[in-house]
């Protein structure tokens, strides 16, 4: 589809910039608002800082073992950790810059789909307003960096997808956009790869994309690009494998075999059903109904809906929403679907919003009143942003179906940045009386192996080989359902069992045998000691 629209006036065109600055910063100020760090961020902090160090892309010094899953991310926070860069702010510094830049591609995506200058800012006004999408901007993970290579990707396959079609005989590029002649896409697709295991799904599902619009062109050049599309995917991702098989002697990486202990589809179904009612459901809701009002343009709006989005980010979206169905979702406030809310967001402005002037693929900005378009942009945005203001209440439930107990737990970002930084707060202990040489167990392996430095044994076996293979334990939540017990631990000879860490707002009364006392101000914190060797003693006190 080639863009037929006249040039901005130079006063509507500042304008225009103003609204999508002013965009920009409510997103940074709301990011700003929900900052915070998650334990899990510290496990690829430990990796980055014993590869900075020289020790290998360990979690252990000495012990291989890939409890990562974001390999690129990683070597990220290395490099800016060699640098003598802390990890932290670094990670969190490039999650809001990624928001921001992922806003103004998809503002520039909504442009070359048609939609006018005013209704391309709403998908990403709605992703600005939302709670979701402001939290994983932080959080120290690779989340919103992956996002950000994902929508990327779509929006130079979309562009890379019209320029095809429009290819002149001997297939070059067309005049849409003369900047796709080379597939930009793979290179992004390819860090994707890389960021998250997901990338793959992805790729797939893009290369299936890009290979029906080969046929579909009939031009031997369309081929040619196709095949040097392959390359710049295929190369990086089969040099990465080879390299996890030569360093960590396995093909998959060992949180593969620590997570996915196999199907887990009520909780999926679950996940699903409350990411939906908080980020998806209120804003379809709005948008249906106003397409129902002008029931006329609705097989219009899908068409056009389909046309923009359907080479890539329909079926993406589709097939990711399975798969997180499928492996029952994620512990965290909806982490696991954050790549698809751009996509979803922007179908929804595709579907209800007016077209550019001049576009011919739709219904033009005079088939309806100015003010039912702002009533609607209204709605949507207030739908998006609704549970920033109604916030997320943590989910624990267990729910009976099959003849089986399902256990869901979904824990809110506010939730997690207390256990972090409480669990700072023990590593930090921990390195300031503990021995170097001695070890811990601890079921979050994140802050706490982190801070402390010490060799720690991850009870969860994320970063564990011997524990990722062992039976999984009935009635655990999904991803953290390998667990083992104190004779385990001693028997692997660790100095200190941490376990999921016993912590009390006041000094117990009712204190566990054997155990350490350490008052952290603020909370007590208990744990036991396995090795008579051991620099702190059983039963001792310290306060703060």
């Amino acid at each position: 589809m080639s863009s037929t629209r006249e040039p901005l006036p130079v006063a509507g065109e500042r304008s225009h910039r103003i609204a999508l600055a002013a965009l920009l910063a409510v997103a940074l100020a709301h990011s700003w608002y929900r900052a915070f760090l998650i334990d899990d961020a510290c496990i690829s902090f430990r990796y980055a800082r014993n590869l900075a160090e020289g020790a290998g892309l360990v979690f252990n010094v000495g012990e291989r073992v890939e409890g990562y899953t974001n390999f690129l991310w990683t070597l990220i926070l290395a490099a800016a950790t060699r640098l003598g860069l802390d990890p932290a702010p670094v990670a969190e510094v490039a999650g809001i810059l990624s928001s921001l830049i992922l806003l103004a591609i998809l503002y520039r995506w909504g442009r070359e789909c048609g939609l006018g200058r005013t209704w391309a800012l709403v998908a990403p006004g709605m992703l600005a307003v939302n709670r979701t999408y402001a939290a994983w901007a932080t959080g120290g993970l690779e989340t919103r960096f992956f996002t950000l290579l994902l929508v990327a990707s779509a929006w130079r396959l979309h562009a890379e997808a019209r320029t095809m079609g429009e290819a002149g005989s001997d297939g070059t590029p067309g005049p849409a956009d003369p900047t796709t002649g080379f597939p930009f896409s793979a290179l992004l697709l390819a860090l994707a790869c890389l960021t998250r295991p997901e990338g793959l799904l992805a790729a797939a599902v893009a290369g299936a994309g890009y290979l029906i619009a080969c046929v579909r062109s009939g031009r031997s050049a369309s081929w040619v690009r196709f095949a040097i599309w392959s390359v710049l995917i295929v190369v990086p991702g089969a040099a990465h494998v080879v390299w996890r098989r030569t360093y960590y002697g396995e093909w998959l990486p060992n949180s593969f075999y620590a997570k996915v202990p196999g199907l887990r589809l009520v909780s999926g179904v679950f996940y699903l059903y409350e990411f939906a009612w908080y980020h998806v459901l209120l804003a379809a809701i709005a948008a249906l109904i106003f397409l129902g009002v002008r029931h006329r343009e609705i097989l219009p709006r899908a068409r056009i809906a389909m046309t923009s989005l359907g080479a890539f980010a329909l079926p993406f979206t589709a097939l990711y929403l399975l798969y997180a169905c499928l492996v029952g979702g994620d512990h965290f406030e909806f982490r696991f679907v954050d790549p698809i809310l751009p996509f979803l967001y922007l179908g929804m402005a595709l579907l209800s919003g007016p077209r550019a002037d001049g576009d011919p693929a739709g219904p033009g900005p005079e088939a309806r009143p100015a003010g039912e378009h702002a009533v609607l942009a209204v709605a949507l945005l207030v739908a998006a942003g609704l549970s920033s203001v109604t916030g997320f209440r943590d989910v624990d439930r267990h729910v009976s179906f099959g003849g089986k107990e399902h256990y869901v737990s979904i824990v809110s970002t506010e939730s997690e940045s207390a256990y972090f930084a409480r669990w700072a707060k023990i590593g930090r202990w921990l390195r300031t009386h503990a021995n170097p040489a001695e070890s811990i167990a601890v079921a979050p392996s994140g802050a706490i192996p982190y801070y402390s430095g010490l060799r720690t044994l991850d009870m969860l076996g994320i970063n564990d080989h011997e524990i990722a293979r062992l039976p999984v334990q009935p009635g655990l939540n999904v991803g953290h359902e390998r667990w083992v017990g104190i004779d385990y631990v001693r028997a692997r000879g660790i100095t200190y069992y941490i376990g999921s860490p016993e912590i009390r707002p006041e000094r117990a009364a009712d204190r566990p045998e054997g155990t350490v006392e350490v008052d952290l101000g603020g909370f007590y914190w208990y744990f036991w000691v396995l090795q008579p060797s051991a620099t702190i003693h059983p039963g001792a006190t310290y306060a703060h």
